[in-house]
């Protein structure tokens, strides 16, 4: 059979306002159990730490779905407002860095 599953590196950023930093903390520990990782290898190989508001993960889900799966595991946080960006890893370094 020819069909192979793609995998790919994306990258998850939230912003939402200071006020909810301890909410936050609780989003954190639910990406780390979804397992999202805060340090990611840049085109080279190279480990390196996201910010603060970022999270990595390597799967064969769209980033439609991967935005889908955050914000229902979110439904249990309290009522919170944040934007989430989803890009590829190679897109999150270039913007970063650039």
């Amino acid at each position: 059979m020819e069909g192979k599953n793609k995998f790919n590196t994306y990258v998850v950023s939230f912003d939402y306002p200071s006020s909810y930093s301890s909410v936050f903390l609780r989003l954190r520990t639910l990406m780390y159990d979804m397992n999202f990782s805060s340090i990611v290898a840049d085109e080279y190989g190279i480990p390196r730490q996201l910010n603060e508001n970022s999270f990595a993960i390597t799967t064969s889900l769209a980033a439609s779905e991967i935005e889908d799966l955050i914000r229902l595991k979110c439904l249990d946080l309290p009522d919170i407002d944040f934007d989430l960006n989803i890009m590829t890893v190679d897109d999150y370094f270039r913007q970063f860095y650039k």
